[in-house]
């Protein structure tokens, strides 16, 4: 099963046969997720990338298969497996267990081995944990991506001393700073000052970045949401895929998805006015205060909205 995962193990340009490869290639408008420069790539490394649904990190880890082996990597050096297909640690172990085989038989010393959507199998943890423990991957550099699960459950504080020099990076949608790049605008940075001593040069960009921050509102620097409207001018397909995978995220979690989409619905209706965790937990239905706590640092966590505390300016 591991080697359909990695076709270039068989010739180095099958990389480019595989359908998240083929999209990205194919799409009119892609860019490199900086995540990938970010990452430590010198063993032994443990590295998360964290992230929301359909933001781009299974593309981000097939794209940094091909810059691998494009800097000369030895093919089977490099392995790559999607975890949403199995149950448990104990699968994970084993697959595990047949790379390092497969390692060992091509008298490979060092590797890269990036495990995608890590948060399916129960208890992944275990696996690596105990693989790190026995030295398995110490010349080795981990690739380990995951969204809500990893962060809700708080699972890479069980890492400690486990790390390397490996990090944590989140990867967030694509701002609109880098949004605009896509269709050929570029403007300088600098600070509130350089900005309001510059603005009047260029005052003739305002309509058409007026009309991208219209177009980037809709997609929201979602990849997909991003080809799709600039395809067919909406985003339905994408919404759709991109709510049902935060249902299923809730329910793995066994979190309740009728308290969550009531506290959705109670901060979608009082956006733009203050709102207290009582006023959700009232006039909302979200069971008690607590519960309602639990469901807006839920949301927090899945990177899905950020939480601003009232700062009271008289200091009373």
């Amino acid at each position: 099963m591991i080697e359909e995962y990695n076709p270039w193990w068989i010739s180095r340009d099958k990389v480019k046969e595989i359908e998240i490869f083929r999209k990205f290639e194919e799409s009119q408008l892609k860019w490199v997720p900086d995540v990938i420069q970010k990452l430590s790539l010198s063993p032994f490394s443990l590295n998360f990338v964290l992230g929301p649904r359909q933001v781009g990190k299974s593309t981000a880890m097939i794209l940094l298969v091909k810059k691998l082996l494009d800097d000369n990597v030895d093919p089977k050096a490099i392995f790559y497996f999607s975890c949403d297909k199995i149950v448990d640690y104990k699968e994970l172990d084993e697959i595990l267990e047949d790379y390092l085989r497969i390692k060992k038989s091509n008298n490979i010393t060092s590797s890269f081995l990036l495990l995608d959507e890590i948060t399916y199998p129960k208890e992944w943890h275990r696996a690596l944990k105990s693989r790190i423990d026995k030295g398995d991957f110490k010349n080795d550099v981990l690739v380990v991506t995951g969204s809500l699960s990893v962060s809700a459950r708080r699972e890479i504080e069980t890492f400690p001393g486990r790390r390397g020099q490996g990090k944590n990076l989140i990867m967030y949608p694509l701002p609109f700073s880098k949004y605009v790049e896509l269709f050929n605008v570029k403007l300088p940075r600098g600070d509130l000052n350089f900005v309001t001593s510059n603005f009047g040069r260029y005052s003739h960009l305002t309509q058409t970045l007026n009309e991208l921050m219209e177009r980037y509102l809709v997609t929201g620097g979602f990849p997909n949401a991003i080809r799709e409207h600039s395809s067919y001018g909406r985003v339905s397909v994408t919404v759709d895929d991109f709510l049902s995978s935060v249902i299923s995220d809730i329910n793995k979690l066994r979190r309740s998805e009728t308290f969550f989409k009531l506290t959705v619905k109670g901060l979608l209706e009082r956006t733009s006015s203050e709102l207290s965790y009582h006023s959700i937990s009232k006039s909302f239905g979200v069971g008690t205060v607590k519960t309602a706590i639990s469901y807006v640092e839920l949301l927090d966590k899945m990177y899905l909205l950020k939480v601003l505390e009232q700062v009271d300016l008289e200091g009373t």
